[in-house]
């Protein structure tokens, strides 16, 4: 929680619920509600039930009851009540501290006497198990403001497993053989591998699902007001938050429904809302968790919500924190990073916005994504709270690595999510479809017991025990920083460090490349080490580091897969116990790490590292117009040809430039020069003068399903990809996205290469999207190249600006590409 903004409140809480107290009645007059009162455990739930006078027509509504407990040292906790049936009403409270606690229970109507003027005491004990959660206490906002933490300050380790259909996961049955619970299966499973997180959303009745068997679960429909009939689907809810805390896992929950059903259903007041979350914190506030609020909300559900009609979930956020004496953090579930960054954010500015639920997919490469978070103005914890999900967006190795670079990134998180599990698949394929969600139904059919056992699950109990096994949260993110590395391929290679101290790299190149470490102490010695994150061993890399330059040329990596290197600080008299492995090392991984030590030169250069520019086979200044063309500058390449009125107008990046105003004018290049290449880059100067409505073709060589070689997509973000066919990929197969969203009205240089093995976005200089495998040459298609082409019934004319279109017959490194950049 971000405690500084957020204690006024607190305060004035705590002097307010004292003053009630003392004001109903003296402290000798206090009764016991029975001889001993209550006893728990500290941090554990003591449930309190009261049982009313009278009958409200709408207890819901009618009447508010409020438990104030006092603490041995004075602490103030103010508990709200919540209905649960007939006249049952009932508090839960979690003791923050071992001792005596006496508490005043009111209610907005004095005269229900079974209601108003209850008092008793609960004797809390000290937790005497080994959950870290009851051990060290609920979470909050860790000192620095970047992870969390324990009550206590001692730094919380998030790893998450998403279930989106909490509600209709079976809780006393399942269709997998020896398997009594589906719900406690997952749970169990997840705890023994050491996850500490459990994400859910309330979604009560699925979007596009078919859960309607005689197991199904209950459920609240609040689209048609809280009533007795949507008791028994909070009474479901209650046993799984239960199941959930008793396993010592926070549960990083939203809250009330579905995000969109209150943009479709009227009854969704700002007051009905803040009620039911209300109602909510009364009902789970006193469990470890942590308030999402609801999926994708921040910003606005990608625009479902006006700002007017934000203000629904505003309410919800503010009845959170009013409420919640504990103050558990308050996240919001954050759209994906294309649409919502820091920058964007419409709950940023809150009192109660305590961090980032963040959402970025693909793989994850474009550092300037995560340095907006770690560099934001008001710092705050950051976790990758939703990702590629395992065998449904990603793979293993895509849902295993967005893991790794979470933490080399500085999102000190990472929330998981396996296909089958997160919608509740609860069918086998080829049976009747019984699945929570129509997402991508029936392609990527994947039972719930198959997702939970994915041997990622396990792969990320390895990385969990090798971040614990240092001070993961001393280590900073280095992002391309050139005075802390450098890396043969800087944005695949992501570099930690604890100072000098502990440098942690991971490297997710496809070969095997690596770079030099800088600031190394020259008086000190290292122990290195390649941690393998799909088997979790160590692997020593038999050599004593000193650096008297304070610099290492890191050896090449033991194969093309994921590594982890580790470079340690020795300790005098301290011997790392890294090298004893839990099970027999590779024999062929030990000899090709020997064989690392030998090679010769150990760091080669890399050719253009320096930023030397090669001349461009064909470029465009777009300075000139003649007869309604702009040549090319060398004069042998075919004229860029100006259609429909389209301009040569003043005010380009240099010089004059290429107007287009999105109505139906664009240019084309009858161009071959990127026909077949196994190589290239092409580059271009844009000044987007707005977003388009559906997509923008900036630059396309595309004239149909099956004549397409090329095309650079702008969404409506900002955001967008570069898709490309070759002799042995189809269009589309392979995409490189890039989530840092273009701004209107401002000049960036859009640069993408192609090497052979992968695409590559550059925006102004910097990385940030790479397609995944490709290989063969660029498809020689007929079409021409044309600039701001509606080529497609999804693509629009753009209402753009360019500039300086190049192009080249090789791929240009990061360098070369940052070099091209600074020309300007």
């Amino acid at each position: 929680m971000n405690r500084s903004r957020r204690w006024p409140v607190q305060i004035a809480a705590c002097l307010l619920a004292i003053a009630l107290w003392l004001g109903a009645t003296a402290p000798e007059s206090f009764a016991i509600s029975s001889p001993s009162g209550l006893k728990v455990e500290q941090w554990k739930v003591a449930e309190i039930k009261l049982t009313s006078k009278k009958s409200y027509a709408d207890p819901f509504k009618d009447v508010e009851v409020t438990a104030v407990f006092v603490g041995p040292d004075r602490t103030v906790i103010t508990r709200p009540a919540y209905w649960d049936g007939g006249n049952t009403w009932k508090i839960r409270f979690a003791p923050t501290r071992p001792g005596t606690w006496t508490y005043r229970i009111t209610a907005s109507d004095p005269s229900d006497k079974g209601l108003h003027g209850q008092t008793g005491k609960v004797l809390s004990q000290k937790y005497k198990g080994d959950l870290a959660i009851y051990k060290h206490g609920f979470l909050k906002v860790g000192d620095g403001g970047k992870y969390l933490s324990y009550a206590d300050g001692t730094p919380f380790f998030y790893l998450g497993d998403t279930h989106w259909i909490l509600p209709h996961e079976r809780f006393s049955s399942s269709n997998a053989p020896g398997v009594a619970s589906q719900f406690k299966y997952t749970v169990d499973k997840r705890k023994n591998q050491g996850f500490t997180v459990y994400q859910s959303e309330p979604i009560w009745q699925p979007h596009g699902g078919t859960h309607d068997g005689a197991d199904e679960e209950k459920t609240a429909n609040l689209s048609d007001g809280f009533t007795a009939a949507d008791l028994e689907g909070f009474r479901n809810l209650d046993r799984k938050f239960k199941y959930i805390a008793d396993n010592g896992l926070v549960h990083a929950n939203a809250q009330v429904t579905w995000a969109l059903d209150p943009a479709e259903n009227p009854i969704y007041t700002e007051d009905y809302m803040s009620r039911i979350a209300k109602y909510w914190v009364a009902r789970y506030g006193a469990y470890p968790v942590i308030w999402t609020i609801a999926q994708e909300i921040d910003k606005n559900m990608y625009g479902n919500y006006d700002e007017k009609s934000m203000g629904k979930w505003y309410a919800v956020g503010q009845s959170l924190s009013d409420n919640d004496a504990y103050g558990h953090p308050i996240m919001p579930h954050m759209e994906s990073t294309n649409s919502t960054l820091p920058a964007s954010s419409s709950w940023a500015d809150k009192l109660y916005h305590d961090g980032w639920a963040v959402q970025w997919q693909g793989n994850l490469s474009g550092m300037r994504v995560a340095k907006s978070f770690w560099e934001a103005s008001s710092s705050k914890p950051a976790v990758l709270y939703e990702s590629g999900y395992d065998q449904f967006w990603t793979d293993s190795r895509g849902a295993l690595g967005a893991a790794y670079k979470a933490f080399q990134y500085g999102m000190y998180g990472y929330g998981y999510g396996a296909a089958g599990v997160w919608n509740d698949i609860y069918s086998k394929k080829g049976q009747p479809g019984d699945f929570g969600t129509a997402s991508e139904m029936p392609d990527r059919y994947f039972w719930w017991y198959d997702g939970a056992n994915l041997k990622t699950g396990d792969q990320l109990t390895d990385f969990k025990r090798f971040y614990t096994s240092l001070s993961w949260w001393k280590l900073i993110p280095r992002f391309n920083d050139g005075a802390w590395a450098s890396f043969n391929d800087t944005t695949r290679s992501l570099l930690s460090s604890d100072g000098n101290e502990t440098y942690v790299v991971f490297f997710y190149n496809n070969d095997t490349a690596t770079g030099t470490l800088k600031q190394l102490d020259r008086t000190a010695t290292y122990e290195a080490y390649w941690f393998d994150p799909r088997t979790g061993l160590y692997y020593s890399i038999p050599e004593k580091v000193q650096a008297a330059d304070s610099s290492w040329c890191i050896p090449a990596k033991p194969n093309n897969e994921d590594w982890v290197l580790l470079l340690e600080k020795q300790k005098k008299g301290k011997k790392s116990d890294k090298n004893k492995p839990k099970a027999t090392l590779d024999p062929a991984i030990r000899q090709a790490i020997a064989d690392s030590l030998l090679a010769e030169p150990r760091c080669p250069a890399q050719t253009g590292e320096n930023g030397e520019l090669p001349a461009p086979v064909s470029t465009w200044k777009f300075d000139e117009n003649s007869g309604n063309a702009s040549p090319e500058s060398s004069g042998a390449g075919d004229a860029a040809q100006l259609k429909n009125g389209a301009k040569i107008e003043a005010g380009g990046v240099s010089g004059s430039r290429l107007t287009l105003d999105g109505l139906d004018d664009y240019a084309v290049i009858d161009s071959t020069a990127l026909n077949g290449k196994e190589q290239f880059t092409l580059s271009l100067w844009i000044n987007l003068q707005r977003l388009p409505q559906l997509n923008y073709s900036l630059i396309g060589k595309e004239g149909g399903d099956a004549d397409n070689a090329f095309r650079l997509t702008i969404l409506p973000s900002g955001a967008g990809h570069f898709v490309m066919s070759t002799s042995k990929t189809s269009w589309y197969s392979t995409v490189a996205s890039f989530d840092w969203p273009l701004q209107t009205g401002r000049w960036h240089l859009v640069t993408v290469t192609y090497d052979g093995k992968n695409a590559r976005v550059y925006i102004d200089g910097e990385e940030e999207g790479m397609s995944g495998e490709i290989n063969g040459g660029l498809t020689t298609v007929e079409s021409p190249i044309r600039l701001g082409y509606q080529s497609a019934s999804n693509i629009e004319y753009a209402q753009v600006r360019m500039d300086e279109l190049r192009l080249y017959d090789l791929a240009l490194t990061g360098d070369q590409v940052a070099k091209l950049y600074s020309l300007r």
